[in-house]
């Protein structure tokens, strides 16, 4: 305790279940880097965090990150709609790697806030769905674009879906 702050931190965001090795190791190498007050550091892992998620996902091992961005959203695993955020920790990253500016703490709770949702969603409520052994039925029309907030809505997290991507097929 110094200066009536302690260090460390207490890691920023949850821990997540049923992740990826992979994606598990990085996501917690941010929460930590977060923790210690490397806010440029977590941005870059987080950034790296969403390759890896593409990649598990099938896309294509090497590739310049904005092709993760376009993997991710055009498969359904990021709404359209928050294009702008998964691109906005390309552009976090690439302006953490190439200016001499350190980001702070604002920046990395905002990209992880959005790493977060998007391991929530696509990796813990998609599987907590998948083993509840139910599947309820629904008026709803499904596309690739909204197949997995659709499960979501009917695990009880729809609040989650609202914030992502406030009108699916025309109904909240």
């Amino acid at each position: 305790m110094e200066n009536g702050m302690m260090t460390p931190g207490s890691a920023y965001g949850q821990p997540i279940t049923n992740l990826p090795d992979t994606v598990q190791s990085l996501y917690d190498e941010a929460r930590n880097s977060y923790q210690a007050g490397a806010f440029t550091g977590a941005i870059l892992i987080c950034r790296k965090v969403l390759a890896n998620v593409a990649v598990y996902y099938g896309a294509k091992d090497g590739q310049r990150f904005v092709k993760y961005v376009d993997y991710l959203v055009e498969n359904g695993y990021v709404p359209e709609k928050s294009r702008e955020w998964i691109d906005k920790i390309r552009t976090e990253g690439n302006s953490a790697t190439h200016n001499q500016t350190a980001k702070n703490k604002s920046d990395a709770q905002r990209i992880l806030d959005f790493v977060q949702m998007l391991l929530l969603i696509n990796f813990k409520f998609n599987s907590d769905y998948n083993n509840s052994g139910s599947s309820p039925k629904c008026w709803c029309k499904l596309n690739s674009a909204n197949l997995s907030f659709h499960k979501l809505k009917h695990t009880g997290f729809f609040w989650i879906v609202i914030f992502f991507n406030p009108v699916v097929n025309g109904h909240v």
